[in-house]
């Protein structure tokens, strides 16, 4: 599971990780946490949701502050996740490298 923590102004504002074998838990945090605040020039990262792109590899899309001093309108931004074995233990890796995705309108006639 992941989940944001810190408030969303804040530019510590990143997210967790938590494991459980059972989903009514318990749930144990993963030790590093967290796993991704402030890729690059970002700050503020959180909200996160994860989704397959159509070649199958896996993203995390999420939010961050506007810039260094103003929060609002926040961005959006998507990155690639990875699982890696770890001392015998699985641990997600969020690439620190990111996309700003851009929308586009087809006007249909």
């Amino acid at each position: 599971m992941t989940y944001s923590a810190n408030s969303y102004e804040s530019p510590f504002y990143g997210i967790g990780v938590a494991t459980a074998t059972n989903i009514n838990g318990p749930w144990t945090k993963y030790e590093d946490y967290p796993i991704f605040q402030k890729p690059g020039d970002l700050i503020g990262v959180g909200h996160s949701t994860m989704f397959t792109d159509k070649e199958g590899i896996l993203k995390i899309v999420f939010h961050a502050h506007n810039c260094t001093i103003s929060i609002h309108p926040r961005h959006i931004y998507i990155s690639s996740v990875k699982f890696v074995k770890d001392n015998g233990s699985e641990i997600m890796i969020v690439d620190q490298d990111y996309v700003t995705p851009v929308l586009s309108y087809k006007l249909s006639q």
